[in-house]
């Protein structure tokens, strides 16, 4: 990131200290949010529960390193712009530790697209590319800025920040509108059904906007503005916005669970994905259609049938190896 001019506190010093007082409290919302997950699904694979370690890890270091920073230029340096000119290591890292975090999430991310597209390869390898090109490039600047920390020379790499927040946004709105895409085509004529699914898109929709928005916003000012401050104090958010989506994901998997209707059989198709259909069955007396279960209760139709028609209700899991629920839980 180019150097900064010589300009008033509040457009520097204060910026910097707004993004470290925001992502500070982000930050708690991710501690919390892990000491959640891992009290509350203690039966996840070993998988699951290091990508949350290893992710949690990473956003822990970045938060050490934000206040290391901030110190060292309101305190240690007693506010002087001109040392700003001079990037600390604490401020140059978090580039890296960032772009980690990001990168593990869109993989997770990029699995869910993998199951529910029925392994759609083009897509999923599409999204696993730009994922891992966004996270090398992160790291580049990361690395290149602790080598050449003044500022005349980190003037010399700048143009890599801003194709590295186009890709980190780009590859957002792509696992966002995929993931919103087949969770609509797998949409039932429940109500019931179509609810659950309805919640999943909106929590998918939520997730990938403000990450999304938050890279966007920092590509465009530090094109705009080579020289503001605001880049980084964006930067600071959209690294803890990746770990709270994902845990915000899987944390909500108990009231998902807890809504979605039951059934007398259940199917599990290619995706991963649990499916419950209602059944039709005749007796020696008048006809019965039952639907056990269905929209809360059960429900028996008499008369003559004259037709019979399967009906389909998809529940998701947001996870890989959940808890095991009988006959109920699915993953993906």
């Amino acid at each position: 990131m180019s150097g900064l001019d010589d300009g008033p506190p509040h457009a520097t010093l204060g910026v910097f200290f707004i993004g470290l007082a925001l992502s500070t409290s982000y930050y708690g919302i991710t501690f919390m949010q892990a000491c959640i997950y891992f009290r509350s699904f203690p039966a996840d694979g070993w998988r699951m529960k290091t990508l949350v370690a290893v992710v949690w890890l990473v956003e822990t270091i970045s938060a050490i390193c934000t206040p290391h920073a901030a110190y060292t230029y309101m305190i240690k340096h007693r506010g002087n712009i001109t040392a700003m000119m001079h990037t600390e290591w604490s401020l140059g890292l978090p580039a890296g530790t960032n772009s980690t975090s990001g990168t593990l999430v869109q993989l997770f991310l990029a699995r869910r697209v993998f199951i529910l597209s029925g392994r759609n390869w083009l897509l999923t390898g599409l999204i696993c590319v730009m994922a891992l090109v966004q996270g090398g490039m992160g790291w580049s600047i990361a690395i290149l800025t602790l080598m050449y920390p003044d500022g005349e020379n980190i003037k010399k790499f700048a143009e890599l920040v801003p194709p590295t927040f186009a890709l980190t946004a780009a590859t957002d709105v792509i696992v966002t509108a995929s993931l919103v895409y087949y969770l609509q085509v797998r949409k039932t004529g429940l109500e019931r059904t179509n609810g659950l699914v309805n919640k999943l898109m909106i929590m998918t929709v939520n997730n990938g906007l403000v990450s999304s928005a938050l890279a966007l916003a920092a590509c465009i000012i530090q094109l705009r503005w080579p020289a503001s401050f605001v880049p980084f104090a964006l930067c600071f958010l959209l690294g803890k916005a990746y770990p709270n989506a994902l845990l915000t994901s899987l944390n909500t998997r108990q009231g998902i669970h807890a809504k979605q209707p039951s059934a007398t059989e259940q199917k599990r198709d290619a995706s991963g994905i649990y499916f419950a259909q209602s059944v039709a069955t005749m007796s020696d007396g008048p006809p019965t259609f039952r639907s056990a279960d269905f929209e809360g209760g059960g429900v028996e139709v008499h008369g003559q049938i004259v037709g019979v028609s399967v009906t389909r209700e998809v529940t998701s899991e947001w996870a890989e190896n959940a808890p095991r629920r009988p006959a109920r839980v699915a993953e993906w």
